[in-house]
């Protein structure tokens, strides 16, 4: 029901409904946190310096969901000295409800904060 399969690439057929990004969280994360856009995020939670929890509107079917993310360095600029880490933290594995990301410097793994930060995950919804 509600399922679309077109034909992909070559004679393989193509889910659309799992190729979708099933929840997506733009936001600040430096000083006041604040979500810019989202879909499917029913909230941020600052963790601590470099540290953000997403939670997810609608779970996902299982913690098997494909989260991804990005940032900006903290001056701003799109180079790339900072990284994101999805579904990160000691013990933690990865959740129907929520996606873990941390922020950090390339050259010395310090935490910090990134006044842009972007998360989705695909997968099964609930």
């Amino acid at each position: 029901a509600n399922s679309m399969t077109i034909r992909g690439e070559g004679s393989a057929q193509t889910s659309i409904q799992q190729g979708l990004a099933k929840m997506f969280c733009t936001f600040n994360g430096t000083s006041t946190i604040a979500i810019a856009d989202s879909f499917n995020a029913s909230g941020i939670t600052d963790r601590g310096t470099g540290l953000y929890t997403v939670t997810i509107g609608n779970d996902m079917a299982s913690g098997n969901h494909t989260p991804s993310t990005s940032c900006k360095k903290e001056d701003g600029t799109d180079d790339g000295n900072l990284m994101s880490v999805a579904g990160s933290g000691t013990g933690y594995t990865n959740v129907a409800t929520e996606v873990r990301v941390l922020t950090r410097r390339v050259e010395d793994t310090a935490l910090l904060d990134s006044p842009a930060v972007y998360v989705l995950t695909h997968g099964d919804l609930a």
